[in-house]
């Protein structure tokens, strides 16, 4: 699924939990100084119809987003959802910083990889993995001990 399907879908999700809202949709440079200002003037500007509520991070730099955050003291008022299960957003997570990762498993996407590569070149068998790669859903009360995600 790509980016603009995930973002029209987490609208239609928003629309439907909350009734109707704006999502401003932001393309910054990973980790880049602008994402952390943009952050910044968002969650400290509560005027006229700008209140941010929660971050759907598609891409890198949840360090930069939970800086962002903390330095408007919005660091638990505001909904963080991350992708890919690190030890950066494990920790933001225990934080209460993030509140969900949605994990795809790098291992099976890097099995599928190798199988599509061997295939081409009519080597080797397909694996017993399932075909579409598996999404797990991460909180804090569902961590999996380190070194098991």
């Amino acid at each position: 699924m790509g980016a603009a399907a995930l973002l029209r879908n987490l609208t239609d999700s928003i629309a439907r939990a909350s009734g109707p809202s704006r999502v401003t949709e932001s393309h910054a440079q990973p980790l880049a100084s602008g994402l952390t200002e943009a952050l910044k003037y968002a969650a400290s500007n509560s005027g006229d119809c700008v209140t941010l509520r929660g971050i759907y991070n598609i891409s890198v730099g949840d360090e930069g987003i939970a800086r962002a955050l903390k330095s408007k003291g919005r660091e638990h008022s505001t909904i963080v959802i991350g992708h890919e299960l690190t030890s950066i957003s494990r920790s933001l997570l225990i934080e209460g910083v993030m509140d969900a990762v949605l994990d795809q498993s790098p291992f099976v996407e890097a099995v599928r990889a190798v199988e599509v590569v061997l295939g081409h070149y009519k080597r080797g068998a397909l694996s017993s993995l399932p075909l579409h790669t598996p999404i797990s859903i991460y909180l804090q009360e569902n961590l999996p001990p380190i070194g098991i995600e």
